[in-house]
């Protein structure tokens, strides 16, 4: 019985044996397939990205600072006078029409402005009958050029001009007509006459990259030749006008240029009426003032560190006596509408009349000569110091910078002398 009862024990105990065996099997395979199936599972069902809009994924960059670009350099040349009639017309005819402008070689091509008075306004000399035109009335010379010389114009490098001045009226209201659209054709901007009061006051405008010029312009003159509400003309010289105009263009314009056919023929000094005015203008908010009319270089006069020319004298007009063959250009450079150089550039002639670009002793004594008559207009003299080199750095920063450098340098003998 005992015996029986042991052996019964073993077979129970191998029993458990194999169970536990078993179960360890089992729980091994169990563990086994999920790892398997888990690493399975990544391989064959690779995690899906959660959808972003187009919205979400929008990344806000901190913006970077605008670098503003340099303002680019701009040059406005001034003249004097142009007249292409009379002397002048006939030279044309018989040599060429360019041949005015021939001895200039191309120089006023360098201004990005070039601006001048255009004495004779252009147009047929005679009527439709053939007959020679008859001035509009009685004064001692009448100016009016033929139509081509628009094509003139253009060539030489002109981009701006003044029909205010004495001459507008000679032959009557269609030359004006004529004129305006025969600049008009050659892209050649103009200002000063017109049709009626409106028309004459209404400003010219120049756009050079982010910077806007405005040209207006008023001539002294016989009455007849003052346009109004109805009659055509030049816009006349009456001071509330100006003023007026100054101070509406002064709210639209980067740079306001004014334009005044004015003063004493052949004398060398403004008067003090013209010096009163000039500086009520740019108290009002003129940048530069261009004067024409005495056919001479007058004196230039620093106002509020702004140029005023009151005479360029002449360009190209067919006068041979005293001073009438001397003149200059005048040089104005702007950083935007920043105007920061005034600088002389003397001519001399060619064949008694024609210009052309002086160079020594002629160029100095040009020079001179307008330090001298400037000299009255100006109680500051650093300019006309800094004027001995021929410009002036009208920019604050620089002013100081440039006066030190006259200082210091040495000035021709013949200039000084």
């Amino acid at each position: 019985m005992i015996e029986k009862t042991k052996n019964h024990l073993k077979k129970y105990n191998r029993i458990i044996k194999i169970k536990y065996f078993f179960t360890f099997l089992v729980l091994v395979f169990v563990t086994s397939s999920c790892s398997l199936s888990n690493i399975k599972g990544q391989e064959l069902t690779p995690k899906v990205p959660e959808i972003i809009s187009k919205k979400e994924v929008v990344v806000k960059l901190k913006p970077k600072e605008k670098v503003r670009p340099k303002p680019k350099e701009i040059t406005l040349l001034a003249l004097g006078d142009i007249m292409l009639s009379r002397g002048i017309g006939r030279a044309m005819v018989r040599r060429d029409n360019d041949y005015p402008f021939k001895f200039m070689d191309g120089y006023l091509k360098k201004g990005d402005i070039v601006f001048a008075n255009l004495e004779s306004m252009l147009g047929e000399s005679k009527d439709k009958a053939g007959r020679n035109k008859k001035p509009y009335f009685k004064k001692p010379y009448n100016f009016l050029a033929t139509p081509e010389a628009s094509k003139v114009l253009k060539k030489a490098g002109l981009t701006i001009l003044s029909l205010a001045n004495n001459h507008a009226m000679d032959f009557g209201p269609s030359p004006i007509a004529e004129t305006r659209r025969l600049l008009s054709k050659e892209g050649i901007g103009f200002f000063g006459a017109g049709k009626n009061l409106r028309e004459a006051r209404e400003a010219a405008s120049v756009n050079l990259g982010d910077t806007n010029f405005s040209f207006i312009g008023y001539t002294i003159a016989h009455p007849d030749v003052f346009a109004t509400k109805e009659k055509p003309g030049a816009a006349s010289i009456y001071e509330r006008y100006v003023i007026d105009d100054v101070r509406t263009l002064r709210k639209k314009t980067d740079v306001l240029i004014v334009s005044l056919h004015w003063g004493k023929e052949y004398k060398e000094q403004p008067t003090k009426w013209q010096r009163g005015l000039a500086r009520k203008i740019i108290d009002a908010g003129a940048d530069i003032i261009i004067g024409h009319h005495p056919h001479v270089l007058q004196g230039v006069e620093f106002y509020k560190n702004k140029p005023i020319a009151y005479s360029l004298g002449n360009f190209i007009f067919d006068q041979k006596s005293g001073r009438t063959t001397g003149g200059a250009i005048f040089e104005y450079k702007f950083k935007g509408s920043e105007l920061y150089s005034f600088g002389i550039i003397p001519i001399s002639r060619v064949n008694t009349y024609y210009p052309k670009v002086s160079s020594g002793k002629a160029r100095n004594d040009t020079l001179k000569e307008l330090i001298e008559i400037s000299t009255p207009l100006n109680k500051d003299k650093t300019y006309l110091d800094a004027l001995k080199s021929f410009s002036v750095l009208l920019d604050d920063k620089e002013k100081k910078k440039n006066l030190e450098k006259n200082k210091n340098k040495k000035i021709k003998q013949d200039i000084l002398n």
